[in-house]
């Protein structure tokens, strides 16, 4: 799967990643980043490399959960455009790969097809 550099991500996201086990990030090739927004609301991106496995999820305090969960994760990168980063993940099997897309600054969006 290719993916950003880490330092990439650090500076897309603002943080380190969530620490993790080191024999588990060996094995299994993974990072998280998890983060509170400005209203509250707590956004966690994790992504598998190994079995390409990608998870976004959305909580607010006294409310449902917001979960995308994909499988074959074939790539993830950065989108510059206009001055606005996007965190673009390319999954699915072909001819019918789907794209999650990830913006949190000026506002955070999150779409996919």
């Amino acid at each position: 799967m290719e993916h950003p550099e880490e330092w990439e991500l650090i500076a897309f996201f603002e943080r380190e990643p969530d620490p993790v086990d080191g024999e588990e990030a060996e094995f299994f090739g993974s990072w998280s980043f998890t983060m509170t927004l400005d209203d509250g609301d707590v956004l966690e991106y994790a992504v598998g490399r190994t079995f390409g496995d990608l998870t976004v999820s959305l909580r607010r305090p006294g409310a449902k959960e917001i979960n995308l969960a994909a499988r074959d994760v074939r790539s993830i990168e950065i989108e510059r455009l206009h001055g606005v980063e996007t965190l673009v993940a390319v999954f699915g099997a072909e001819p019918d790969l789907h794209r999650a897309r990830l913006t949190l600054r000026p506002t955070v969006r999150l779409d996919w097809d």
